[in-house]
């Protein structure tokens, strides 16, 4: 069950860090 959290917030944790460079790149090149 730990090891199911882990992968959890590896994930989200990922997708995350995609969301924030997806939306600094978009202001970089929309600024």
């Amino acid at each position: 069950m730990l090891s199911f959290w882990f992968i959890f917030g590896l994930g989200v944790n990922e997708i995350l860090v995609s969301v924030c460079l997806l939306f600094l790149s978009d202001c970089y090149f929309s600024c």
